[in-house]
C-alpha cells in the first residue's frame, strides 16, 4: 500500500506541447494560416475495468479519484453502452461500471479552460499510473451516475479489530480521502465532514458508541451520507436500524454465526446493482465469523447470498475459545441465505456485508465501489458532446507554516524504526503459536507492528521529498510571476492558489511530523512488553508438553489459567499499538498522502502555465517583431 513517486515532468511537457493548440489565447495570439487545430472529434474518454481491457483496476479507480479530488467531472455508467473510441472505430460495448470522463470546451474548472486542462490531467495520470484510457470520437448517450469527491471515516475507535486496517489499506491505495475516526469524533458530531463512514470486524459497537453515537450516526445516514459496515459493523448497521433487514439469531442480541474463517463462495443476486458492478455469477468473500440476513424487506437489495464452502475455510478454534470452555460451530447452516445487502436510509445509501469482501483483492472492488454507491448522484441521462457553459468551482484552503529543519524529524523517525523493529523481532518464529493461543489478537498484534514500520518507512521517503516539493514550489512560484502579464488574471490566482495551498499543506505536514518524538518512548516499552510476550509463549508451550506427558490434570488447569493471562496481556499490548502508536502514524500518512498529491497538482498546473505562458511570449515577440519589420 505504499505510495509510489516518480517524476513528471516529461510527460507534463509530453502533454503542453500535445495540447498547445486546444488553448483559446493561443489561437488568438497565432496567425491564422499557421494555427494548429484541436482534434474535435475527442469528446471525452472512457475508462474501462473489464479485466480484459484494464491490467491495473485499482489503479484505474486512483486515476479517478484524483480527477474528482480536483473538480474534474466523472460519470459512473449505470448500463453496457456501445461507442466509438481511438482503439475502437467501428464501435464497442462498454459494461456497466466503467468511467466516462467529459470534455466541455465552454466549462471552466476554477477559471482554468476545462477541455485543456483535462486533456492534459487524464493524458498525465493515464500514463504515469499506466491505466489504459478510451478516446470518445463520436456522440454519447448513457444513463450515468455522477460521482463526487468523497472523504470516508474509518471508525477506528473501541470494538474494532485489526479489521479497521482491512478498511484503510484498499480505500488509501485507490486515492479515496480518508481518515480515522473514534467515538469520541462520533460524539462530537464529526461524522458530519465525511460523506461515509464505515464500520469494519469488530463487536459491540452499540454498547462502545452509545445511545448517543448511535443517534449520531443514524442522522448522519438519514441526512445523506453512507454507510458501509463489515461483520461486526454489518451487525452494528443492522442493530440502528438503517435497513429494513433482520440477521438469524441464536440468541437476544447473538446473531448466529460459524466458527470458521477463509473464503467462501457467493452468489451473486443483483448483478444491475452499482455495488456489484464488474461481478456476474459467483465471487469469493472472505468469512470471519460472519453473519445472515434471515428477512430482507422489499425495498432493500439482495446483492450475494452464501452459496458454498472452499477448501480454505478452517475452523477458528484458538485455545482461548477453549480456555473459557466455549463449544464452537463448525459447520455454515444456512447456505443460501443473503449475505450482503443494499438500500436507502430516507437520503442515505447503507451497504452491509457479513463476509469481509475488502480482504481478497478479487473482491475488493465491491467494497470500492459501495464507497462510490454511497455518494454517487443519479443515474442521469449523459449526452456527449457537452456544450453547455459550466463553471466549476473547488474550495482551496490555504494554511500558513512556519517549515521546519529535516534532520530532527529524520532523526526520530530513524529512532522510532529502530524501536519498532525491535519490538517486531519479538514475534518472529512465534506467530503462528501466538495465534492457535491468543485468537486474533497475536495475529493483528503482527499487523500492526507491520504497518507501523511500513508507515514510518513511507514517512521516511516522504519527508525529505515533500521538502524538495515545497523548494521547486518556491521555484515555480516566483516564474509564475515574471510571466504574470501573459497568464489570464483568473488562472493566474487560480495556478497560484493552488502553489500556495500545496505549500501549506506540506509545511503543516512536516511540523506535525515533528511530534513523532512522542511515539519512542511508548514503542519502547512496547518492544519489552512483547519480550515479555514471547517467554509466556514458550512457558505455554512447555506447560502444554509437561500435561501430555503427564496428563495430570492439575496442569492443564495451570495451563489455561495462563492462556487467559497472556491473552488478556497481550490484548492490552495491541490496545497499545492500536491507539498509541499506528493511530497517530495513520494520520500522518493521511496527511503525507494528500501533501504529496497536491504538491504534484500544484507542480502540474504551475508547468502547464509557465509552458503556454512562454509559447505566448514567444509568439507575442515574434508579432512584435514582423509588426517593427
Amino acid at each position: 500500500m505504499k505510495t509510489i513517486r516518480k517524476t513528471k515532468l516529461v510527460t507534463v511537457c509530453f502533454v503542453v506541447i500535445l495540447l498547445l493548440s486546444a488553448h483559446t489565447r493561443l489561437l488568438v495570439a497565432l496567425s491564422p494560416e499557421n494555427s494548429p487545430t484541436l482534434d474535435g472529434s475527442v469528446i471525452g474518454y472512457i475508462v474501462p475495468m473489464e479485466a480484459e481491457l484494464q491490467t491495473y483496476p485499482m489503479k484505474a479507480i486512483n486515476m479517478i479519484n484524483k480527477l474528482l479530488n480536483h473538480g474534474i467531472p466523472v460519470f459512473w455508467a449505470a448500463e453496457p453502452f456501445a461507442a466509438y473510441t481511438e482503439d475502437y472505430p467501428m464501435g464497442y460495448t462498454f459494461a456497466k461500471g466503467d468511467f466516462i470522463i467529459p470534455i466541455n470546451p465552454l466549462s471552466t474548472v476554477n477559471g482554468i479552460p476545462a477541455q485543456i486542462l483535462t486533456q492534459a490531467y487524464v493524458q498525465k495520470l493515464s500514463y504515469e499510473l499506466c491505466v489504459r484510457v478510451c478516446v470518445i470520437i463520436e456522440p454519447l448517450t448513457v444513463e450515468a451516475s455522477q460521482l463526487k469527491k468523497t472523504e470516508v471515516a474509518v471508525y477506528y475507535g473501541e470494538g474494532t479489530s485489526g479489521g479497521a486496517l482491512w478498511h484503510v489499506f484498499p480505500l488509501e491505495e485507490t486515492g479515496f480521502e480518508v481518515n480515522i475516526v473514534t467515538e469520541e469524533d462520533v460524539w462530537a458530531g464529526k461524522l458530519a465532514e465525511y460523506d461515509d463512514v464505515t464500520f469494519p470486524g469488530g463487536a459491540f459497537y452499540s454498547w462502545y458508541v452509545g445511545a448517543e453515537g448511535c443517534a449520531k450516526v443514524i442522522d448522519f445516514v438519514e441526512a445523506g451520507g453512507g454507510f458501509i459496515g463489515t461483520c461486526g459493523g454489518n451487525v452494528f448497521g443492522v442493530e440502528l436500524g438503517l435497513l429494513d433487514v433482520q440477521l438469524v439469531m441464536i440468541a437476544p442480541y447473538w446473531p448466529a454465526a460459524a466458527d470458521l474463517r477463509g473464503p467462501v463462495i457467493m452468489r451473486v443476486e443483483a448483478p444491475e446493482h452499482p455495488v456489484m458492478d464488474g461481478y456476474i455469477h459467483i465471487i469469493r468473500n472472505e468469512y470471519f465469523v460472519g453473519q445472515f440476513f434471515e428477512y430482507v424487506g422489499p425495498n432493500v437489495t439482495t446483492l450475494m447470498t452464501y452459496q458454498a464452502p472452499t477448501p480454505e475455510l478452517k475452523l477458528f478454534y484458538p485455545e482461548i475459545s477453549k480456555a473459557y470452555g466455549y463449544v464452537p460451530i463448525s459447520e455454515i447452516e444456512y447456505w443460501g441465505y443473503p449475505g450482503a445487502v443494499a438500500g436507502t436510509c430516507k437520503e442515505g445509501k447503507v451497504a452491509l456485508f457479513g463476509t469481509h469482501p475488502e480482504c481478497l483483492s478479487e473482491s475488493q472492488r465491491i467494497f470500492l465501489n459501495s464507497a462510490f454507491y454511497t455518494t454517487a448522484v443519479g443515474p442521469i441521462t449523459l449526452v456527449l458532446p457537452m456544450n453547455q457553459p459550466i463553471t466549476i468551482t473547488t474550495e482551496t484552503s490555504i494554511e500558513t507554516a512556519q517549515l521546519p529543519a529535516i534532520w530532527p524529524i529524520m532523526s526520530n523517525l530513524t529512532k522510532l524504526k529502530i524501536q519498532s523493529l525491535l519490538a517486531r523481532s519479538t514475534m518472529l518464529g512465534i506467530e503462528e503459536i501466538d495465534e492457535k493461543i491468543t485468537d486474533a489478537v497475536g495475529e493483528y498484534t503482527v499487523l500492526f507492528l507491520d504497518d507501523i514500520l511500513d508507515r514510518v518507512d513511507r514517512l521516511m521517503v516522504e519527508v525529505p521529498m515533500l521538502k524538495m516539493d515545497y523548494a521547486k514550489l518556491e521555484c515555480l512560484e516566483a516564474e509564475l510571476q515574471e510571466l504574470a502579464p501573459y497568464i489570464p488574471p483568473e488562472e493566474y490566482k487560480t495556478v497560484m492558489e493552488q502553489v500556495g495551498a500545496a505549500q501549506g499543506k506540506i509545511g503543516v505536514f512536516l511540523n506535525e511530523t515533528m511530534k513523532v518524538a512522542h511515539l519512542i518512548q511508548p514503542m519502547k516499552e512496547i518492544r519489552d512488553s512483547l519480550f515479555k510476550h514471547r517467554e509466556d509463549i514458550y512457558e505455554l508451550l512447555a506447560l502444554w508438553e509437561e500435561y501430555e506427558r503427564t496428563g495430570d490434570p492439575a496442569i492443564l488447569d495451570q495451563y489455561y489459567k495462563r492462556v487467559i493471562e497472556v491473552y488478556n496481556n497481550e490484548t492490552e499490548i495491541l490496545h497499545r499499538l492500536k491507539l498509541e502508536e499506528d493511530y497517530y502514524l495513520l494520520k500522518l500518512t493521511f496527511m503525507s498522502d494528500k501533501a504529496e498529491e497536491y504538491a504534484e497538482y500544484a507542480i502540474f498546473l504551475a508547468e502547464l502555465e509557465i509552458a503556454v505562458a512562454r509559447a505566448a511570449m514567444g509568439v507575442s515577440a515574434e508579432a512584435i517583431a514582423t509588426t517593427t519589420g
